[in-house]
């Protein structure tokens, strides 16, 4: 019988739930820093800023490899918690 913790969680379960949580956490900090970002970018088309417009790449191309990982997270906890994910939506293979 495995161990499990005192919500009667085994860890591997407890590591996909951690897992999950951070990944919403991350997702919705992200979708406050993308919003602002196309704020910006707004406000910049308006004149002619080189510099400011390549900051504001750099902060998009990282925003989209920290999407990436967020999502990649979300997969390994839906694994982890005995859930598929097919074409965007998850599936329960309990």
């Amino acid at each position: 019988m495995e161990g499990r913790d005192r919500m009667g969680q085994t860890p591997d379960r407890e590591t996909a739930v951690l897992l999950q949580n951070l990944s919403n956490t991350l997702l919705n900090a992200l979708n406050d820093s993308m919003a602002a970002a196309d704020l910006l970018a707004r406000r910049m088309a308006k004149g002619d800023r080189t510099e400011e417009r390549r900051y504001l790449a750099m902060l998009r191309h990282d925003q989209h490899r920290m999407l990436r990982v967020a999502e990649n997270m979300s997969e390994l906890a839906a694994i982890g918690l005995g859930e598929a994910v097919a074409e965007g939506r998850v599936l329960d293979l309990n």
